[in-house]
């Protein structure tokens, strides 16, 4: 009966495992900046370029919790540099991803859209207009090395959890389906064991 038990406590670990491996957060999230706090907003400080000669103090913008778009709605990325050296990402968006990205600007204009890049704030520009072509740009305080390795893990994310995740998540749950058969495989043999006269 211990046996039982402790593989059964296995087997819920690794049910928890796999679900916090699951559960990991998109690399890019696009959610609407709030005037005020509420409860379905979080506080969060503006990314500060490290180059910068000036820091100027960091911007706390209220920002909803709930994306509007994510990783699974990047269709491929690109790192560039423009003109004055500034390096920048551009985006193109799903089928799907460039469908939601048009209502949702065309819903919101005249309010910020949060860029969280790994749960960090990098940019939140003013939507001036619907954007309709599937593609967008962003820029923040990242260096040439920052974006471009932001790009290659958004390219070969493929729009999901990192590859490093995935293989994690069918080692847990091969790992569940193991425990469980092992347990159910002691019950069965326990019950055929005669009682000690």
């Amino acid at each position: 009966m211990k046996n039982i038990l402790l593989l059964m406590g296995i087997a819920l670990l690794s049910l928890v495992a796999v679900a916090r491996v699951t559960a990991a957060p998109p690399i890019i999230q696009f959610r609407l900046v709030v005037d005020n706090p509420t409860a379905d907003s979080e506080p969060m400080t503006v990314v500060q370029p490290n180059n910068s000669p000036k820091q100027p103090q960091p911007e706390v913008l209220n920002i909803q919790k709930a994306a509007l778009l994510d990783s699974s709605d990047v269709k491929n990325a690109t790192a560039s540099v423009g003109r004055i050296g500034q390096p920048f990402i551009d985006i193109k968006l799903t089928d799907n991803g460039s469908k939601r990205f048009a209502e949702v600007t065309r819903q919101n204009i005249g309010k910020r859209l949060a860029i969280v890049i790994d749960g960090k704030l990098y940019s939140a520009p003013r939507i001036n207009s619907a954007i309709t072509g599937g593609e967008a740009q962003i820029a923040g305080a990242f260096t040439k090395a920052e974006a471009e390795n932001l790009a290659a893990r958004l390219n070969g994310s493929n729009g999901s959890s990192a590859p490093r995740q995935q293989n994690g998540f069918f080692a847990l749950a091969a790992m569940v389906v193991v425990a469980l058969v092992t347990v159910a495989w002691i019950a069965l043999r326990q019950r055929r064991v005669p009682p000690a006269a």
